[in-house]
């Protein structure tokens, strides 16, 4: 600072004389227990352009602080900085706070921890001020700031960060995949629209068979063979058994041959071969109604023997058995695949996310490339090649709300709500282009440690993890035992940064800190305070338990037991009490309308 004797007393250097003519240069103490006290630096002699006491003008005032004291802001998070305030003096402790111990014994300083639980990295508004760690260092309140700070965009324009010494990522953890139901096996096989279109194709049958077997019995008439007559002969029950196939018939025959084709035929049989048929005939027709080609249609399915086959006498009308070959074919190729999807079900562990997707959250701009990937339905049969996990239950549907996530894609196609507890989770990637990333963000909920307690265990959420250098996983607190047992690790991350320092801007102790940190990385003390304060202060089982849930272990096939038939039997019991039911409307109706029961199938 520059004074001269115009604007500054004399009294106001007491360490110094010098004439009041000439500039005296001063500067504050900065170090010791009095920093702001004011210091005579030199003076300059205009007489010989040359300073009085030639000291040095830029002195390294932060090699030696002399016990100058400084404040540091944090709270209480694993493996970074631990408080324990039950003990006297309070308890500091954390690979950041052995980095400050570091610093205060290499310049000489003593410290006080400025603790703000509530507010944790808190925020900094468009005027410069705000709260929690970051506020407080944009405000000048503190000089530096710990707790996993990464390199943010939009704090670094109101504080500086140091150099990085730890890479870290966030990850998530997802609730597990639940055992499918028994009862919904017999659906899976198959994707909400293929079942769509199968029922769409039952339908067009069903009503084709009956246009076509109705035109076909109405219209094309029946051409009566001798295969025919003899039918008729033979199923007369008071006909004569015929002795041999190529016996000529005796005359005393021929009266009971008309009379049993009379009573089988009352009408006079066409002489035309191409008459039409008679209305008993027509009555004959088994797609002579929708119910009845439903249940015909239903049989096919099943691969079941078409209709004119068991009836020797229907008409071998040409169009229809035109429509019906096809139809089997068609019918054999969809429960073969039907067959073989069942089986794979049946054999390979199914199991189904359990979540919440909240309405209109989520938004895929990728909808054309992402139809395989909408799956309701996980299935866990592969260890290492199903990243995208896209075939849990055949490509179902649900809005995208399908598999549980597993990587960083899978967690934005599914639209899966992801939380923590602060919004420094998501300061890193706020400004990211990349589709998944924005989708993401989008899905990202803050609450509060009482509410993401109790949602912890109800397979809502996802929560935000960090993946800590050499692996170990750091949790909030709110993440207990009894949540971890429902949870697993994504295998991906969802995007990873450096951690740091906060300061001030332009903080003189930048030059030092670095320096240190410098040291300390290249001499591999970070990694060993790293696995010190983890093996010391967090749970090895508890890690253990998180690591290995992101393993997914392949047990292969397994042994079909009765659990896996359930689906079956309950159709069964559905069938048959769905028969008897009926059966008993029938019976009651026909008895009191007094009517003849008729036969719909």
């Amino acid at each position: 600072m520059l004074y001269t004797s115009k604007n500054v007393p004399a009294s106001k250097f007491p360490t110094r004389k010098a004439k009041l003519s000439t500039p005296q240069l001063t500067t504050h103490r900065f170090v010791g227990p009095a920093p702001s006290q004011e210091l005579l630096l030199d003076i300059w002699l205009t007489e010989g352009n040359r300073f009085l006491y030639s000291n040095n003008l830029f002195p390294d005032k932060t090699s030696n602080v002399m016990g100058k004291e400084l404040t540091v802001t944090s709270f209480t998070y694993l493996p970074y900085a631990i408080i324990d305030s039950s003990t006297r003096p309070i308890a500091y402790e954390g690979t950041e706070f052995r980095l400050i111990n570091e610093l205060s014994r290499k310049i000489n300083f003593t410290w006080r921890a400025v603790v703000d639980e509530d507010n944790m990295w808190g925020e900094i508004w468009e005027n410069g001020s705000g709260n929690g760690i970051m506020g407080s260092i944009s405000e000048d309140k503190v000089d530096m700031g710990v707790t996993a700070l990464y390199l943010w965009y939009h704090e670094n324009r109101f504080i500086d960060f140091t150099f990085p010494y730890y890479e870290s990522a966030v990850t998530c953890l997802v609730p597990k995949p639940k055992q499918l139901p028994a009862w919904k096996l017999l659906i899976l096989p198959f994707s909400p629209s293929m079942w769509v279109a199968v029922a769409a194709s039952l339908g067009f049958t069903i009503v084709s068979l009956y246009i076509v077997g109705k035109a076909s019995y109405s219209y094309l008439g029946h051409k009566r063979t001798l295969c025919d007559m003899r039918y008729a002969f033979a199923s007369c029950p008071f006909s004569p058994a015929v002795t041999t196939r190529h016996s000529a018939p005796s005359s005393s025959l021929i009266p009971d041959f008309t009379s049993a084709v009379r009573s089988r035929h009352p009408s006079p049989l066409p002489r035309s071969t191409n008459s039409y048929l008679s209305l008993e005939e027509r009555r004959r027709n088994p797609y002579s109604s929708l119910w009845k080609s439903l249940f015909l249609t239903v049989g096919y399915v099943l691969q079941q023997s078409p209709a004119d086959v068991k009836d020797p006498q229907a008409p071998q009308n040409t169009p229809l058995r035109h429509l019906v070959t096809w139809l089997l074919f068609v019918f054999l190729l969809v429960a073969s695949i039907y067959s073989g999807r069942l089986e794979s079900f049946l054999t390979v562990p199914t199991v189904t996310p359990s979540r919440v997707i909240e309405e209109g959250n989520y938004h895929d701009d990728d909808d054309d490339n992402d139809d395989d990937d909408d799956d309701e339905n996980y299935h866990d049969d592969d260890d290492d090649n199903d990243d995208d996990d896209d075939d849990g239950g055949g490509g179902g549907g649900g809005g995208g709300a399908g598999v549980t996530p597993y990587t960083t894609s899978d967690l934005a196609r599914s639209g899966f709500l992801w939380a923590s507890s602060h919004e420094a989770w998501i300061s890193t990637i706020r400004y990211a282009t990349d589709p998944d990333l924005k989708t993401i963000l989008r899905n990202f909920r803050v609450y509060t440690f009482d509410e993401l307690h109790r949602k912890s265990t109800t397979g809502e959420l996802a929560f935000g993890v960090e993946r800590l250098t050499g692996g170990h996983i750091s949790m909030m607190s709110y993440m207990g035992e009894d949540s971890i047992s429902t949870l697993r690790l994504m295998k991906g991350d969802l995007y990873s940064d450096h951690v740091s320092l906060a300061m001030r801007k332009g903080s003189p102790y930048m030059g030092k800190i670095n320096q240190l940190i410098h040291r300390l990385l290249v001499s591999g003390i970070f990694t060993h305070w790293m696995e010190e304060v983890v093996k010391k202060y967090m749970s090895n089982r508890v890690q253990m338990v998180v690591l290995n849930s992101a393993v997914v272990v392949n047990d292969g096939p397994t042994k079909l037991r009765i659990e896996h038939i359930e689906s079956a039997f309950f159709l069964l019991l559905f069938g048959l009490l769905f028969s008897l039911i009926a059966l008993v409307l029938e019976i009651l109706r026909h008895k009191y309308r007094g009517t003849t029961i008729r036969v719909f199938f």
